[in-house]
């Protein structure tokens, strides 16, 4: 994957060297002209010469295509900066396992049955190992796919459609450095939402039909000033262009309140068209990517273009601010009226489906985020989904331990639960975090640190991580019990694959014994499956008489040399 990321990069560089030889070019061309057409005006004046006006024009069409050049040119750099930036900061993750990206900590969420005892938002999370969404509705969509498990057969669609990004760089790369040129933020997005539930001033059908009928009966009557003598028709036609421009101007609040609200959030909505026209003109094969797709179009018109025609309304009314033009065109022709008009109707036809645009640019980044996963990793397996309460992994890891660091397992749990055992340090919180991330992943359809894999569909609780709260006066006791009954009412609801670590950590060692056996107990009864991991070789002991139920795994430790030693491979039976 190095190697793509070198070659993109050095294909960027050269095409950014080429833009900024047309970007200078243009404009010395852009000034050469300028000055020429300033020059021609002055000859013009000076000879009173108008045949001058022929180069003039000319000039101005040419400063006019250089300008449209000009803006094209330059966002076609900044694009290319950012798909530079891209591969760059893409290269020193894979090699120095450094990502700097958004790490998600407002998702975090301490109540939650695994998101804080996994790290799955935060600082060095598995969150910010995923992300590569630059849209706020792309990073929420990431969060949710984190959170709760996709259903059964989703799970098979979902990975479906990552296999198929996982070879489309350049589309995944494109909707990123558009994205990023967007600057999406959360109060970006509150704003277009807010936008989205405005209402605007409705214009009175009789008005309507005056707007159609006044511009007619003004260039009659400029017509017939300037072809007959009857009496009094100038003043007519100067007091019908005055009562057009009034009519306009009784409306001017309205105007401002959709300048005010609008020039905000125009930037922002363009920027989202022009990831819907990318994802518009990729071809797909995954169901999943089509239907997606599909959400883009409304018979058979686009989203970028719906949404290119409402900047063009919203900078048509923001027009309305050059009083002199805004004078000259709405007492011809009600011009600002009538786009008032136009964007009710757009509102009217569009409001519903903006969000659903959204989601679409959202769930793609998602699975571009989980894409990105499987490009980087393609020793990484999509785990087989069952119905069987049976998981088998091999060479099970931690993605977001380095490759030089990490050590992987293999282990299989079919209809029990595994007592784990093993001392301090010995890797057996790592290797229920290392199950717990990689089944967060399989459940929303990604890859996992496997070389293959089969993962029963159960949601995942865990209890890990529990601490005081002085907000709530709760012990740290009663915190973990409970805990412990929220993830019981939830194997209740439905069998559960449960990740616990030490529990009862805050009593005695006889009631933390029978609190322990009580639980995998209540556990079993409620045909829950997962991994219970303690240091008391008592409830090691018991479960070494219920086989039947309870599989036994450790982590062993050794002294060698006066040294301590861990080699965290899972071993079968008790730590000795």
């Amino acid at each position: 994957m190095v190697n793509v990321l070198n070659k993109n990069i050095d294909n960027f560089q050269s095409q950014l060297k080429q833009l900024n030889v047309s970007y200078q070019t243009i404009s010395i061309l852009r000034f050469i002209v300028f000055v020429a057409i300033g020059l021609f005006i002055y000859f013009s004046f000076s000879y009173k010469n108008y045949y001058f006006l022929i180069p003039i024009i000319i000039g101005v069409i040419a400063f006019v295509f250089l300008l449209k050049q000009h803006e094209k040119v330059l966002f076609k750099k900044n694009k290319v900066n950012q798909l530079l930036k891209i591969n760059k900061d893409e290269i020193q993750f894979l090699q120095a396992n450094k990502f700097d990206f958004p790490n998600g900590a407002q998702y975090a969420d301490p109540n939650h049955l695994y998101t804080n005892d996994l790290d799955v938002f935060g600082n060095a999370s598995l969150y910010q190992y995923l992300n590569r969404a630059t849209t706020e509705m792309g990073q929420t969509q990431l969060a949710n796919a984190l959170k709760a498990p996709l259903s059964f057969e989703e799970i098979t669609i979902n990975q479906a459609a990552v296999k198929e990004l996982a070879s489309k760089i350049d589309f995944r790369q494109n909707i990123a450095a558009l994205g990023k040129m967007a600057a999406d933020s959360t109060s970006k997005f509150k704003q277009v939402l807010a936008w989205n539930n405005l209402t605007f001033k409705q214009v009175p059908n009789y008005l309507k039909l005056f707007m159609f009928v006044s511009p007619v009966i003004l260039i009659t009557l400029i017509v017939l000033v300037n072809v007959t003598e009857m009496p009094n028709l100038k003043w007519a036609t100067t007091w019908l262009f005055l009562i057009n421009v009034y009519i306009t101007s009784t409306y001017s609040k309205q105007f401002v309140n959709i300048i005010n609200n609008s020039e905000r959030v125009k930037e922002t909505i363009e920027q989202y068209g022009l990831i819907l026209a990318e994802i518009e003109k990729e071809k797909f094969e995954a169901q999943q990517l089509n239907e997606l797709q599909k959400n883009c179009f409304v018979k058979d018109v686009s989203a970028n273009t719906q949404l290119r025609q409402l900047s063009k309304i919203v900078g048509n009314i923001e027009s309305v601010q050059n009083v002199f033009a805004a004078f000259i065109v709405n007492g011809f022709s009600f011009f600002h009226l009538h786009q008032l008009i136009a964007l009710n109707k757009w509102k009217a036809k569009n409001n519903h489906l903006l969000i659903e645009w959204l989601t679409v640019i959202g769930d793609f980044e998602k699975l571009s985020s989980f894409a990105n996963l499987a490009a980087n990793q393609p020793n990484y397996v999509f785990p087989q989904i069952n119905k069987n309460n049976y998981y088998d992994f091999k060479n099970l890891g931690h993605p977001l331990i380095h490759a030089q660091h990490k050590v992987c397992n293999d282990c299989t749990i079919e209809n029990n639960m595994i007592v784990l055992s093993g001392s301090n340090m010995s890797g057996k919180s790592t290797f229920l975090r290392t199950v717990g991330v990689n089944l967060i992943l399989a459940n929303a359809g990604a890859p996992i640190n496997a070389n293959s894999a089969h993962v029963a569909y159960l949601p995942l609780v865990s209890c890990m991580r529990l601490s005081d709260s002085l907000e709530e006066s709760t012990s740290y006791f009663f915190a973990e019990v409970k805990r412990l009954q929220l993830i019981m009412e939830s194997c209740r609801q439905m069998p559960c694959f449960v990740l616990l670590d030490e529990i009862l950590r805050g009593t005695n060692s006889e009631d933390k014994k029978q609190g322990t056996v009580a639980v995998i107990e209540n556990l079993l009864e409620l045909k829950a499956l997962g991994f219970v991991a303690t240091h008391d070789v008592e409830v090691c002991n018991w479960g070494a008489n219920h086989t039947s139920a309870i599989g036994l795994k450790c982590f062993e430790n050794e002294i060698i040399d006066g040294e301590l030693f861990f080699d965290y491979k899972l071993k079968n039976g008790i730590c000795k």
